[in-house]
């Protein structure tokens, strides 16, 4: 499908299928080093964050191995967050960098870094992602070869904060869009236990699942992650739904 950055436009239900056989089969067949690192694009709340925690759940049952989702959100970062703190070596000659606590992953699972809302982060720091993305590497600090790297972020059309990715940087990631899906929602709102009140509604409802509209100033606007904390409310707090409006 296409869109305004090019690229492939999956639902969050397909993009789980497709990426949890990719990442499985190059597990299986020792190649996921092979792999290059992925970029999801798609309005805020379609659900980026949530398909990437699935992927992992999916892929260790898969691989029959633990698999740990890192979130670094590279906006609470500074390049010297990533390239570490120089110190001086034990002869005092050169300096050497202490490794940042992004590369402190468990070498006895199946790593995911998940670098969310890269979108968000200057172009400085999205810079200094170029060789995590490319190498999984920054400097002599390299990240175990059984991390898989996928970043993900907001288009700039969303009017959200975001920034244009460098094209270098671009062409070094696999980029996917993830469009909204009542289908695939529904699916996994039901597994996820979505409050039946909502899940009802929308089922009636079906275009209320995302009404963002990048060209109006609404504060409150349904997407599937709002929807998500109406299930809470009504599930955690009272599902009397007058009484919490």
């Amino acid at each position: 499908m296409s869109n305004a950055y090019n690229i492939p436009s999956v639902t969050a239900g397909d993009l789980i299928n497709q990426l949890t056989e990719l990442y499985a089969t190059a597990y299986h067949s020792g190649l996921l080093a092979t792999i290059p690192s992925v970029a999801l694009w798609g309005p805020m709340g379609v659900g980026k964050s949530s398909a990437v925690k699935e992927i992992a759940r999916r892929l260790s049952e898969q691989v029959d191995r633990k698999v740990l989702v890192t979130d670094i959100r590279l906006l609470n970062f500074s390049p010297v967050d990533l390239r570490g703190i120089p110190v001086a070596d034990e002869q005092r000659e050169f300096a050497v960098w202490l490794k940042p606590r992004i590369f402190d992953l468990p070498e006895d699972c199946l790593n995911i870094l998940f670098l969310d809302e890269i979108s968000a982060a200057p172009q400085s720091m999205q810079a200094a992602a170029y060789q995590i993305a490319l190498d999984k590497a920054i400097g002599e600090h390299k990240l175990p070869e059984n991390c898989i790297v996928i970043c993900a972020g907001n288009r700039t059309t969303d009017k959200s904060v975001a920034f244009k990715m460098p094209k270098a940087l671009a062409n070094r990631l696999l980029h996917i869009e993830v469009e909204g899906s009542f289908k695939a929602w529904k699916q996994w709102a039901i597994f996820s236990g979505i409050h039946p009140k909502v899940l009802g509604f929308l089922t009636f409802r079906q275009n209320y699942l995302m009404k963002f509209d990048a060209t109006k100033e609404e504060l409150a606007f349904a997407t599937p992650r709002s929807w998500e904390m109406v299930s809470n409310i009504l599930n955690f707090v009272s599902d009397d739904v007058d009484k919490m409006l």
